[in-house]
């Protein structure tokens, strides 16, 4: 999907688009994908990549198409409002799920990072029986943040999320399938809505939580080691916003690469006296959290760190004492991000005589 391009058709708001399955004009980049005839109908056969629509710009409506496969362990959906490569809504498939809660997932992406680590509940996935090697109708309808998300029941949405992450702008429209098997898709159609102003994302933090962070551009790991943060070389900072939920998404600031995959996430804590604090938090993959420059503690909360059967997701699992001066603390987090999502949170039961700087 880098660099793709959109190509415009004839549309009209209220009227199904029929997307042609004939791969002319798509922007496919993938192991596998090609056109097959299988159960009765003409599809995509796709495998280890994605296949972007040649298909005007979407934002809201309804994305319906047809979607087979093995119960092999894969992943495999759609991608909408697609951006570019890395930067897209993404609706997926978990076949080796199938009845659990976590069967499909809705995640961001975001410069190529999937945050299914910190997106996990009611509000993301929903449980359900799959059929195997039999085509599934999925359905999904947004409408600025909100997005409801269905398959083969076209009257109730397995689950509805109120608050999409990412900016509500129009964009592509990709099939996409990992590599460890092959998925079937048919019958695209887009059903084009007049765009309504996307409600702002004002929606504040609970009590407790931090509610904004200071955020550093991305670094190597291997410069945490016995440093002054003032000699971390071309170091910028940003503030970013907590979501709802408290979790900070950081993948919003860059992509991680071989050479540089940590962020700084840093608040300053201003104590109205010498007080101890507990704090709780919660990170993904792996942390190191400093206050005043000293290193407190080290963590790995990365997929399968601590067992064959652990994902990995994040929440408020973890907790420290603080013992705070007078005046202002500096509180850092510097988390290293592998795969999964990339975020941190925090939280203060006490705020008697604290406030966040």
């Amino acid at each position: 999907m880098r660099g793709f391009l959109i190509f415009l058709s004839v549309w009209v708001f209220g009227q199904p688009e029929t997307v042609p399955l004939d791969l002319d004009g798509w922007t496919v980049q993938a192991q596998e994908c090609h056109l097959v005839k299988y159960l009765g109908q003409e599809a995509i056969r796709l495998q280890g990549g994605y296949a972007l629509a040649p298909t005007a710009a979407f934002r809201d409506g309804t994305i319906e198409f047809d979607i087979a496969f093995a119960p092999a362990r894969s992943f495999s959906g759609i991608g909408f409002r697609v951006v570019d490569a890395f930067n897209y809504e993404h609706f997926y498939l978990r076949p080796h799920q199938t009845g659990q809660v976590d069967a499909n997932q809705y995640t961001p992406s975001f410069h190529g990072v999937a945050g299914w680590q910190l997106y996990h509940g009611p509000e993301y996935g929903g449980a359900i029986d799959y059929d195997f090697d039999a085509w599934m109708h999925v359905k999904i309808v947004t409408e600025g943040r909100r997005a409801a998300f269905y398959i083969n029941d076209m009257e109730h949405p397995l689950f509805v999320n109120e608050a999409l992450k990412r900016e509500v702008v129009a964009g592509g429209i990709a099939f996409t399938a990992s590599a460890l098997a092959p998925a079937y898709f048919a019958n695209l159609t887009l059903t084009r809505t007049t765009a309504v102003p996307a409600a702002p994302n004002a929606a504040t933090v609970p009590e407790g939580f931090v509610g904004h962070w200071s955020v550093s551009s991305v670094m190597p790991q291997s410069s945490l080691g016995a440093f002054e943060w003032k000699d971390v070389p071309n170091l910028t900072w940003q503030t970013l916003r907590s979501e709802p939920s408290g979790i900070v998404n950081l993948a919003q600031i860059g992509r991680p690469t071989r050479e540089a995959d940590t962020i700084l996430a840093k608040v300053v804590l201003q104590a109205d006296g010498k007080t101890h604090k507990m704090m709780q938090f919660g990170y993904s993959d792996h942390v190191r959290v400093y206050l005043n420059g000293q290193q407190l503690y080290e963590g790995d909360n990365g997929y399968q760190s601590r067992d064959y059967r652990y994902l990995g997701t994040v929440g408020l699992f973890d907790a420290l004492p603080l013992n705070l001066k007078k005046g202002e603390n500096e509180l850092i987090f510097a988390v290293t991000e592998r795969f999964g999502g990339w975020g941190v949170m925090c939280r203060f039961e006490d705020l008697a005589g604290l406030t966040f700087k």
